[in-house]
């Protein structure tokens, strides 16, 4: 069950998880992309989680890291 602006949904998770490796060099990408959806409900998503992280010789760099909720929706 998940509680976003637009009400309570019975969901289920759908994880994604990618690694772009560089041709030359030490470096990474890691993309994780996480969205629950509520078939019977609502055709679309409720929630998504994106992340995507890049390590290199200075560390850990976040490129990207946002979560969207679903604020409203009417059938239609």
């Amino acid at each position: 069950r998940v509680t976003v602006p637009a009400g309570a949904f019975e969901c289920f998770r759908v994880e994604g998880k990618g690694i772009s490796r560089q041709a030359f060099g030490p470096g990474s990408t890691t993309l994780l992309h996480n969205y629950w959806v509520a078939p019977g409900e609502c055709r679309r998503p409720i929630r998504v989680e994106t992340e995507r992280v890049a390590y290199g010789r200075r560390g850990l760099t976040v490129l990207e890291d946002e979560r969207l909720e679903l604020v409203s929706f009417r059938q239609g």
